[in-house]
C-alpha cells in the first residue's frame, strides 16, 4: 500500500480521532488566587505557559525594559525561581509545547525556544516583524511554532531548524494582528480583526475565511483547550466559545460581559484547561475563575 494510504475503516478512523483528543484533567492542587495573581501585580508578568501540571514558566517586565527575568512557579509550594533573563525591548510573550518539553519566548522581533528540563536554547529566529512578535503558538506535536507580528502578519517556523514554513498577511486595510492557534499539526487558525482564517501549512492553502456576523467584535485574546474548545475574548468585554467542523467556524456560546471596553485579556489558562487567570480591566487587576461558572450572555455580543 502506497504512502499516505490507510486501511482503517470509517468507524475505526472515528474512534482513533476521538482518542487523539486528550481528556481534560482535574486540578492537581488547590489554587490560591491571591498568591498566584500577586506575581502578575508585583512583577509585571506579561505572559506565561505550563511546562508541567505543577510548573508554570512566565516572563516579567513591561515594554520599556530590555532585560526580562524568566521565572518558574511551583504551584505546590507557590515558590518562584528565576531561571534565565531574556533580552528584547517590547512586550514579552510565552508559549509551551503540549507535552511541556519546550517553551518559547519573544520580545521585539526575536523568538527563542528553550528546553524545559535545563532551560538551554534550542533555536533562535529573528522574524521579519519590524517592531515586535506577540502571540506564540506551538503545533500539537511541537515541530512547528507560529508567531504573530505587527502590520497584519504572522509566520510559521519549523522546530528545531527555525526554517520559515509559511508567511501570512491579513486584510491590508487594517493594522490588526494575526493571532495564531493550531487546530491540528497542519491546520493553523489566524484571528485578524473580525476575520478568522484557517490555513493548511504544508500546502499554504486557505481552507476558509470566516467573518464575525456584522463585524460585531474584534478578537482580543484567543485560546484552544485540549478538548478543542476555542475561546475568543473581544473588544466588547465578552468571551465567546467557537466550534470548527473542518470547514466553518460557528459561535457556540457567548459569556458574561467583563468590562465596558475589553474582554478577559492576558488569559493564563491553568493546567485543568478550565480555570483561567485573566485581567479584567487593565492595570494589573487579575482574577481567577472557572469557565463553566461564567454566565452565558443571551443578548448581542
Amino acid at each position: 500500500m502506497g504512502c499516505g494510504a490507510s486501511s482503517a475503516k470509517p468507524a475505526e478512523a472515528k474512534e482513533a480521532a476521538k482518542e487523539e483528543v486528550q481528556e481534560v484533567k482535574a486540578p492537581l492542587v488547590s489554587i490560591d488566587e491571591s498568591k498566584f495573581t500577586s506575581i502578575f501585580k508585583k512583577g509585571g508578568a506579561q505572559s506565561g505557559a505550563w511546562i508541567s501540571d505543577k510548573l508554570y514558566v512566565y516572563v516579567l517586565g513591561d515594554n520599556d525594559v530590555e532585560e526580562h527575568p524568566v521565572e518558574v512557579l511551583d504551584i505546590n509550594t507557590m515558590t518562584a525561581t528565576q531561571v534565565a533573563t531574556f533580552t528584547g525591548k517590547d512586550w514579552p510573550s510565552t508559549a509551551a509545547t503540549a507535552d511541556g518539553s519546550m517553551y518559547a519566548l519573544a520580545a521585539g522581533p526575536v523568538l527563542k525556544i528553550f528546553k524545559s528540563s535545563d532551560h538551554s536554547e534550542v533555536c533562535s529566529v529573528t522574524t521579519p516583524s519590524p517592531h515586535y512578535v506577540s502571540q506564540l503558538a506551538f503545533s500539537p506535536d511541537g515541530k512547528k511554532i507560529a508567531c504573530e507580528g505587527d502590520r497584519c502578519k504572522s509566520w510559521v517556523y519549523s522546530v528545531p531548524e527555525g526554517a520559515e514554513l509559511l508567511a501570512l498577511e491579513g486584510e491590508k486595510t487594517t493594522d490588526y494582528g494575526m493571532k495564531p492557534l493550531w487546530w491540528d499539526n497542519d491546520t493553523l487558525f489566524s484571528f485578524h480583526k473580525w476575520f478568522l482564517y484557517a490555513h493548511t501549512v504544508s500546502t499554504k492553502a486557505l481552507i476558509t475565511k470566516f467573518e464575525v456576523p456584522k463585524g460585531e467584535f474584534v478578537a482580543s485574546g484567543v485560546h484552544i483547550t485540549k478538548s478543542k474548545k476555542i475561546y475568543v475574548s473581544n473588544d466588547n468585554g465578552v468571551l465567546h466559545e467557537l466550534t470548527y467542523d473542518g470547514m466553518q467556524f460557528v459561535i457556540k456560546e457567548s459569556y458574561e460581559r467583563f468590562s465596558d471596553s475589553i474582554g478577559p485579556s492576558n488569559m493564563q489558562v491553568f493546567s485543568d484547561e478550565q480555570t483561567v487567570l485573566y485581567e479584567k480591566s487593565g492595570g494589573g487587576h487579575f482574577h481567577v475563575k472557572v469557565v463553566g461558572q461564567w454566565e452565558k450572555q443571551l443578548g448581542k455580543c
